[in-house]
């Protein structure tokens, strides 16, 4: 009796668990469903989602969606705002449990962009386009666009536009005056860049903007770059930035141990060359070392001293040159440079001071001609004097200023690799002398083009020498004999422009033959007389202040070693 008892019970729980799960699958349109009622499971998604779905022509919702659908034929429609409708057939059986993926296909249509004032830039999703409103996008891909429309001084406008298949959809929209101000920022140093941190403006001194907050970024070689806001008002704004300068360590070592080294920097009125010690601390940025020693080529170098500080070692290399050995430099661009020649060091006294040329170099034979200056302005565009009657490509150039000369061996340089530039003082008369005290002046006729009585003829007025050298005006370089050093035209033919500032005497004269330079000086020194000079005292020693080209002013080269 008992186990009949604990049977029945088994049978009712039975019976109890299978009702429920009946329950739950019935509610939830599972397969008793399709099985007492004969009907089919359709699992529809699209791409894009949310497209309505209608079978038989009733809406049954929209994708993704599960529905049941009578075994047989059924007709599936699905319907989405940005594409044509897709209809199929579907014929389904009893029980079935399909699944449906439809994936629409592109579509497009066209877009008409307007605003008020028209002129507005456009973007769409971000994307500039061509173009200014009112605007017309003959084709664009159907859904949502985010269009953005801009006219500098007007507040900018965001619009969400749709675009149905085959259809000409249209944004129009007013562009509202916005406030602006005038920003002005004022920046220490006064060379400072400053740019708009998101880069879609460019600054400029007093630019109108609209007004609102700027994020700003102000930078300068050599100073710590500093971010900043500017809130712009309506009138005038005027943002103030100081930067902090960078100062770095710059460590040189140089052999041998008794080369001397400088250190050029700054710029504009601050450039500064002070002699180098240890543990030198300077502005961050680009500096130049030099360095020399007796019998040593000279050095220079062009770096960035870096935050970090920054190390040079310097091998300073035997200068292995003879006295009288001539160099001529080949040039990139063809043809060869000034013949110069070696001039050994040595001391002299200049105007009562005693020098020591501790280095040697090597001088211009000649003074620069005319077809050699050509090379020079042809090369760079910068003008040729007319020549005069009498000149020849082998003539002197003249009408020349310093500035021009200067230009010209800079222009050597770097055409030829090696360093040029004009004589020192010093450097020229050492160089003219030869090692003699004074030009004896009964033979001056033979060593230069100098007044004479073939320019008494033409220039009654003038004091000429008791000589003829066979010249009015200017002569073809090296036309008389060379001094010692083998240099011709030392003497006369055209005085010759070099790198000292004029300064009445030679109190202050550097000992060891540099020139004297100042940047805001405005005459400099012309050397040995000209053609239309005739000097009772020493040609070699007479020196006058200039500032100008004339028709008896040149130059000569310094190559240096």
């Amino acid at each position: 009796m008992q186990r009949i008892l604990q049977r029945k019970k088994l049978m009712i729980g039975l019976a109890a668990f299978l009702a429920i799960l009946l329950a739950v699958d019935w509610l939830s349109g599972g397969v008793s469903q399709r099985l007492i009622y004969g009907t089919a499971q359709l699992s529809i998604e699209s791409t894009p989602p949310g497209a309505a779905v209608f079978i038989d022509g009733s809406a049954v919702g929209v994708t993704p969606i599960g529905v049941a659908a009578r075994p047989g034929e059924v007709i599936l429609k699905l319907s989405h705002r940005f594409h044509s409708d897709f209809v199929e057939r579907l014929r389904v059986a009893r029980g079935e449990d399909r699944k449906v993926a439809i994936v629409f296909p592109p579509e497009r249509g066209s877009l008409r962009v307007i605003t008020n004032p028209k002129g507005a830039k456009v973007k769409v999703n971000d994307e500039p386009l061509a173009g200014e409103t009112p605007l017309d996008i003959a084709s664009l891909a159907t859904g949502e666009h985010v269009v953005r429309m801009t006219i500098p001084g007007r507040a900018a406008v965001t619009r969400t536009v749709e675009v149905l298949p085959g259809a000409a959809s249209e944004v129009s929209v007013d562009l509202e005056r916005i406030p602006m101000g005038v920003l002005i920022v004022q920046v220490t140093p006064e060379d400072a860049t400053v740019t708009f941190a998101d880069g879609a403006l460019r600054y400029r001194s007093g630019m109108d903007i609209p007004i609102g907050d700027y994020a700003l970024t102000v930078s300068r070689p050599g100073y710590a770059s500093l971010n900043t806001t500017a809130k712009v008002n309506v009138g005038r704004t005027v943002h103030t930035v100081v930067l902090e300068q960078q100062f770095a360590q710059l460590q040189v070592r140089a052999r041998p141990a008794n080369a001397t080294i400088e250190v050029h920097h700054g710029a504009g009125r601050l450039a500064k060359t002070e002699p180098y010690y240890e543990g030198m601390r300077l502005a961050v940025g680009t500096v130049e070392v030099k360095a020399q020693a007796p019998g040593y080529r000279r050095f220079s170098k062009s770096l960035q001293l870096k935050a970090q500080g920054t190390e040079l070692a310097i091998d300073l290399q035997r200068i292995d040159v003879r006295a009288g050995e001539t160099i001529a430099d080949a040039l990139r661009v063809g043809g060869i440079g000034p013949d110069t020649i070696v001039v050994a060091a040595g001391p002299f006294v200049l105007g009562g001071v005693q020098v020591a040329i501790t280095q040697p170099f090597a001088m211009g034979v000649y003074e620069v001609t005319r077809a050699q200056y050509r090379a020079f302005a042809d090369a760079t565009a910068r003008g040729m004097p007319d020549a005069q009657a009498h000149e020849t490509d082998t003539h002197p150039i003249v009408k020349v200023d310093r500035d021009d000369a200067t230009a010209y061996v800079r222009w050597l340089s770097a055409q030829s690799g090696h360093h040029y530039r004009l004589p020192s003082e010093a450097e020229w008369e050492y160089a003219a002398r030869a090692g003699m005290p004074a030009v004896a002046s009964a033979t001056i006729c033979e060593q230069g083009n100098v007044a004479d009585k073939t320019a008494a003829k033409s220039f009654r007025d003038w004091d000429t020498a008791d000589c003829d050298d066979g010249q009015v005006r200017t002569a073809a370089v090296g036309s008389y004999r060379p001094n010692a050093f083998g240099l011709y035209d030392v003497v006369g033919n055209v005085s010759e422009w070099v790198q000292d500032c004029w300064y009445a005497d030679h109190a202050k004269a550097r000992r060891d033959g540099g020139a004297r330079v100042d940047p805001g000086c405005m005459n400099h020194v012309v050397k040995g007389g000209s053609w239309d000079v005739f000097a009772q005292d020493d040609y070699v020693s007479g020196r006058e202040p200039a500032s100008s080209g004339a028709d008896d002013r040149g130059f000569r080269v310094l190559r240096e070693f």
